[in-house]
């Protein structure tokens, strides 16, 4: 991490007062939910690799950081911190808003703060309910203790009513085609001989293409 210096930053500099190294630097990213971000990437030739982050190491394996997850979220829904807050509330768990914006932040930036698995939980039983409604005599389920990347497929199907045929769609139209089969295999639980672990690049493929299906 650099302090107060982004590896767009730097890169831009190194372009500028050393242009015949610019194009050997590498990108390593957890994925990009900004349109600066996304932009930036779409722009550049270098090099990349998408890093799966966890919470014991920016490089090792793991799902990615409920961070991104929330950061996305926030953007696909058009809302604000107090509205995340709230969603979080929905789902049992208690936050302010001055935690949600810390949350917000990049990791190198100061302020910055780690979403937790239980709040991410909450979070994600929350939009269930803030979208379609508390069901009369139903029972909350138990918080999951990690957010895995299948845990976030599986509660996002079910907060925007998304059957197999939607998602397989709206993948084959962001250009990432899933079967329907592999589809399935994603959301059975783990325990399933035909269970298949959502990789870090099929989550980000799957938020991009909701944020598509969403905001157009």
């Amino acid at each position: 991490m650099m302090p107060q210096l982004t590896g767009m930053n730097f890169y831009g500099d190194l372009g500028f007062f050393f242009p015949d190294d610019a194009g050997r630097i590498v990108f390593v990213t957890g994925g990009a939910f900004t349109p600066i971000a996304t932009e930036f990437l779409d722009r550049v030739d270098n090099e990349r690799t998408a890093a799966r982050r966890s919470e014991g190491s920016a490089l090792t394996g793991g799902p990615m950081l409920n961070n991104d997850v929330l950061r996305s979220l926030r953007y696909i829904l058009k809302t604000d911190d107090s509205t995340v807050a709230a969603i979080v509330g929905l789902g049992g768990g208690a936050i302010t808003r001055t935690e949600v914006a810390a949350f917000m932040k990049e990791v190198d930036e100061p302020g910055y703060a780690t979403c937790s698995h239980r709040l991410m939980a909450c979070f994600l039983d929350g939009l269930i309910v803030h979208r379609r409604g508390l069901q009369e005599g139903a029972m909350p389920a138990p918080l999951e203790k990690i957010v895995t990347n299948n845990v976030v497929l599986k509660k996002l199907r079910v907060a925007f009513e998304l059957k197999d045929s939607d998602v397989i769609a709206m993948m084959a139209d962001g250009g990432c085609p899933v079967s329907r089969s592999e589809l399935s295999a994603l959301c059975r639980v783990p325990s399933h001989n035909n269970f298949r672990a959502a990789g870090d690049q099929f989550l980000r493929n799957f938020l991009r293409s909701l944020t598509t299906r969403i905001r157009g």
